[in-house]
């Protein structure tokens, strides 16, 4: 079984950076040998029917959380829970693209965020000038189906000149912070 801090309620998300407090509890004669995992790797064993760990420092790739109970005897028993960590956006993408006039000029950044992050491209790094949709210009925001702490901003836009600049700004925030990704073309 696997509590918050406070132990009122179960934990599902932590936050990035944060602690949490993993309660491992098994009964069986003998005394079981308990071994705490984090993503399939033992992090704390003993043996004892209630095993309370505290974890620090808990980073994105903490995900599946795990207890094995083992006396010897009888068979072995496996409890797991998934959590989610929050974080603020962090972006990837290339940082440049190259496209010919008159082709279409595609940008797409990825984010990484958990809660779910607001998402736009910029023409300026004030972010006061928003991209518009148009009929040349089409953005498209979407989640991976997978994965629920990974975003895709996508911008096209037709017939690319030279009025169409060469600097784009991804923006990416959530109640947690937010960042930005500097994209052009060449």
């Amino acid at each position: 079984r696997i509590v918050s801090d406070d132990r009122s309620r179960s934990l599902t998300t932590v936050k990035e950076g944060g602690s949490m407090t993993v309660l491992c509890i098994a009964s069986g004669v003998p005394i079981p040998t308990l071994v705490m995992s984090i993503n399939g790797v033992a992090f704390h064993t003993q043996v004892t029917r209630y095993m309370a760990t505290m974890v620090h420092n808990v980073t994105k790739d903490d995900s599946l959380i795990s207890c094995f109970a083992n006396n010897g005897y009888g068979t072995p028993m496996q409890a797991a829970r998934r959590i989610t960590v929050s974080r603020p956006p962090t972006i990837t993408g290339p940082m440049t693209t190259s496209v010919m006039a008159g082709d279409t000029l595609t940008l797409r950044c990825m984010v990484d965020a958990y809660p779910a992050p607001r998402l736009a491209f910029y023409r300026d790094k004030n972010l006061q000038q928003g991209v518009v949709e148009s009929d040349r210009v089409s953005i498209t925001a979407m989640g991976d189906r997978e994965d629920n702490t990974k975003y895709f901003l996508t911008m096209k836009i037709k017939s690319v000149s030279m009025h169409d600049g060469s600097l784009y700004y991804c923006h990416a925030n959530n109640s947690l912070g937010g960042t930005n990704a500097l994209m052009g073309r060449k």
